[in-house]
């Protein structure tokens, strides 16, 4: 008889079949919309990629398991940059293979089956030369892009050995699908593989790059007045210049928090979190088993007060990787952990989360779908085995009963 450990195996068995084991991969792009964050392209397998898969945040899963789903094969994409806008993914950057001067914007469609639309190079005078290596922002109440540093983008450049682009700041308008570019007197050094965070109050922190090696240098755009500033920051305990990093502001806008990339030439297994009232950097080690690698050339991504890091370089040249860790950040009490868990916003404290108590309905749903093929796979293989014995006995009694020919070795 089978028993119910059996009939779980297979379940688990039916449902692992669906998901998608993405190869491992760096300079990949994450965008989270609605409940969704997807990733799109990198650079895996010696060559760029064009895979478009997502995993759903409002079901549990295991850090060391995703429940990755693939939507479409499309455009090889990889050293670009990415944002989200409602349903659309905006993506800028650089091309594979290189045939342009200038790069395509390519936007995705969430609601409109995926949908690709490449926009190419409508005036010489606003579109942003061909770059990789940057950095892309977006103000969703305005409905704006800013795209900003980065190198030229030459045929087999690297971020160490190509030309920094110029510093101006681009901005384009999702709305009229239009550019605009900002020059200023007080324009830093263009930065190349650093991070840009767009805070509610309109400015982009600019933080690190592979050119900057103080990290307590930090530029600051203000895209309300289209000028520059510069902060100079404290840091307590040691706090390491670096690049091909990440930064996600957190929950409550107060801070910024970096994790992984390259100082030097040594990867990076730290997070620091940039206080951004008194723009005090300090040196953080959160509780709970470390992840298995920091990576550079990663992706975060804030969704509930947890931080998942995905993919990047784990070493030299094509030593990518697949996994993913996370980071919980409610409280200000930071742990890594090893799983996910959907949380509810609790309506009594407005910026709080609480774990949800009730039980997700798709997950129900699936299980209850996913037991009844299992039993019903498990009967049908066990009636066809039930039938091949009956056959097997039947043909050996009725060879048993009838008479035998010697010479011909055959029944008669």
């Amino acid at each position: 008889m089978y028993t119910f450990s059996t009939i779980a195996l297979l379940i688990l068995f039916i449902n692992g079949c669906i998901c998608y084991s993405p190869v491992e991969r760096e300079y990949e792009v994450a965008a989270l919309v609605s409940n969704k964050l997807y990733f799109y392209g990198g650079w895996g397998n010696k060559s760029s990629l064009g895979d478009l898969f997502y995993i759903d945040l409002n079901q549990q899963f295991n850090a060391s398991d995703p429940p990755f789903q693939l939507l479409a094969m499309l455009e090889h994409k990889a050293v670009s940059s990415a944002v989200a806008y409602k349903d659309e993914i905006i993506i800028f950057g650089r091309d594979e293979p290189q045939i342009l001067s200038s790069n395509s914007l390519i936007i995705i469609n969430e609601t409109s089956n995926y949908s690709l639309n490449i926009v190419g190079n409508t005036d010489n005078s606003t579109w942003p030369s061909r770059r990789d290596f940057h950095t892309a922002v977006i103000d969703t109440i305005k409905a704006e892009m800013y795209i900003w540093g980065g190198t030229k983008g030459t045929s087999n450049s690297t971020a160490s050995n190509s030309t920094p682009s110029d510093g101006a700041m681009y901005k384009f308008d999702i709305l009229s699908y239009s550019w605009e570019v900002y020059n200023a007197s007080t324009q830093p050094i263009c930065r190349v593989q650093h991070t840009a965070t767009m805070t509610p109050d309109g400015n982009i922190i600019m933080i690190g790059g592979i050119f900057n090696p103080d990290i307590a240098q930090i530029d600051i755009y203000d895209t309300k007045t289209n000028q520059w500033s510069q902060k100079e920051a404290n840091t307590i305990g040691k706090v390491y210049a670096r690049w091909a990093h990440t930064a996600t502001l957190t929950t409550n806008n107060q801070s910024i928090i970096i994790f992984g990339g390259y100082s030097n030439s040594s990867l990076m297994a730290d997070i620091a979190v940039l206080n951004l009232s008194t723009y005090i950097w300090t040196s953080i080690t959160p509780f709970g088993e470390k992840p298995r690698v920091f990576p550079s050339h990663h992706t975060a991504t804030l969704y509930n007060d947890y931080i998942i890091f995905a993919f990047g370089k784990i070493g030299d040249k094509y030593n990518a990787t697949n996994i993913v860790s996370i980071l919980d950040i409610s409280n200000d009490h930071y742990k890594w952990v090893r799983s996910y868990y959907p949380r509810v916003l609790n309506s009594n404290a407005p910026n709080s989360y609480q774990p949800s108590n009730s039980i997700n309905i798709g997950i129900v749903v699936g299980s209850i779908v996913g037991s009844i093929i299992g039993v019903g796979l498990l009967i049908i293989i066990s009636y066809l085995i039930y039938l091949n014995n009956k056959l097997k006995k039947e043909i050996k009694k009725y060879s048993e009963t009838q008479p035998y020919n010697d010479e011909t070795n055959e029944v008669v």
